[in-house]
């Protein structure tokens, strides 16, 4: 059997509408690829409104019949607000919906007098796999969406989503997640820059690419001025997690994907360089958990880890005579210059920065160290530099 996927399957997206299907009318065939290359219309049984009703989402939060989907609508409450069922919403419902009184114990009412009226909706819509639901006894059960200030009656998916998105918390929230991002903690909320940045994405029509950029240069993330974030946080410097070390190994050095994200794209990374990767700590969310789980300290697993990392790009930078295609390549043979680059590719610090001095000094050094070792060529002194370059604090940490 030949190749089934092409490159431009994970990079050409294109907007398409999804109906169910006509009297009589067939659904798209998910294994017909070609029909679903050039498709703008998908029909299908079962309703997909937004990112809550993907078969991804429902594969990482699993419900079951004693569950009854209160896991699926807490996680969907946490994505798209940044908020969850915890105790603390003081919203009171004009009717409970659903609301199991096996559940509901005097001590567990407080939430499930929430959750269960808005998880109604996902209830009356899939089975607990997640299929159609054809159990009339959910099936027939109108929601009520009760969260954080907000009521609306909610008969389909659509109308889930669409109260989802005129949620007030929902740009407060998605910003937050970026400040997390970027920043390995939370943004202070009465923060002025991050209501600033909140109020942009609001009026920018809920811009993503606004949003992204306003955070990424926002003293919030720069620390070019004082903000009550920094004051009330402090200054977290992190480590470069898995997402964001792949990120810059492929916009500084130009790799298509050196850490094979993308099955599309050629593998170019070594088999244990890959292993290596897999195990470098990234971001994720624990079930029923608002901050995201990210390791942001440096340790013994993460620094041997890395430097294996940066050795194995090194010897496809250096003195490759085939190198992966577009990626940017030195020369032991002009070894100031490398050395130079290095400090403005590699650490990521152009030549005004007042620490690019030092730092090219201290790789110089270390260069002409090893030519000076017995044994040791001009193309192994030249990426042991590289490899000192990549662990670099400006190129494996952010809040430098």
């Amino acid at each position: 059997m030949g190749t089934q996927f092409q490159p431009t399957d994970s990079s050409d997206w294109t907007m398409v509408t999804v109906r169910p299907p006509a009297a009589g009318e067939a659904t798209s065939a998910f294994y017909d690829l070609p029909a679903l290359r050039s498709a703008t219309e998908l029909v299908l049984q079962i309703p997909r409104a937004g990112f809550f009703t993907t078969p991804a989402f429902f594969a990482n939060w699993q419900t079951n019949t004693s569950n009854q989907m209160r896991v699926t609508m807490n996680q969907t409450f946490i994505i798209a607000t940044g908020a969850q069922v915890d105790g603390t919403d003081t919203t009171v419902p004009s009717s409970t919906p659903g609301l199991d009184s096996a559940h509901a114990a005097p001590a567990c009412y407080v939430c499930h007098q929430l959750l269960d009226p808005s998880r109604s909706i996902f209830a009356s819509t899939y089975s607990w796999n997640y299929g159609t639901q054809r159990d009339p006894t959910y099936a027939d059960q109108p929601g009520l969406f009760v969260f954080e200030g907000v009521q609306a009656p909610v008969k389909t998916i659509d109308d889930l989503g669409n109260t989802l998105a005129s949620h007030p918390l929902l740009a407060p929230g998605w910003a937050e997640k970026l400040c997390y991002y970027i920043n390995s903690e939370a943004c202070a909320p009465s923060d002025p820059d991050f209501l600033a940045i909140v109020e942009l994405f609001q009026t920018s029509n809920y811009s993503w690419n606004q949003l992204v950029k306003a955070v990424v240069t926002s003293p919030i993330t720069t620390h070019a001025l004082a903000t009550q974030t920094a004051t009330t946080n402090g200054d977290v410097v992190s480590v470069l997690r898995r997402d964001h070390l792949c990120a810059a190994w492929n916009a500084r050095l130009g790799f298509a994907d050196y850490c094979g994200v993308d099955v599309s794209q050629p593998q170019v990374a070594s088999p244990s360089a890959l292993a290596i990767i897999g195990g470098l700590p990234s971001d994720g969310y624990a079930r029923g958990s608002v901050a995201p789980v990210m390791a942001n300290q440096p340790s013994l697993f993460y620094r041997g880890g890395a430097e294996n990392v940066c050795e194995s790009i090194a010897a496809l930078v250096i003195d490759d005579a085939k190198p992966p295609a577009g990626v940017k390549t030195w020369s032991s043979k002009s070894p100031d210059a490398a050395v130079a680059d290095f400090v403005n590719i590699v650490t990521g610090l152009p030549s005004t920065d007042p620490r690019a001095g030092p730092i090219q000094q201290i790789l110089q050094s270390h260069f002409t160290a090893a030519m000076q070792t017995q044994g040791t060529t001009a193309t192994a002194a030249l990426e042991s530099t590289f490899v000192m370059a990549c662990m670099a604090p400006t190129a494996i940490s952010m809040g430098m």
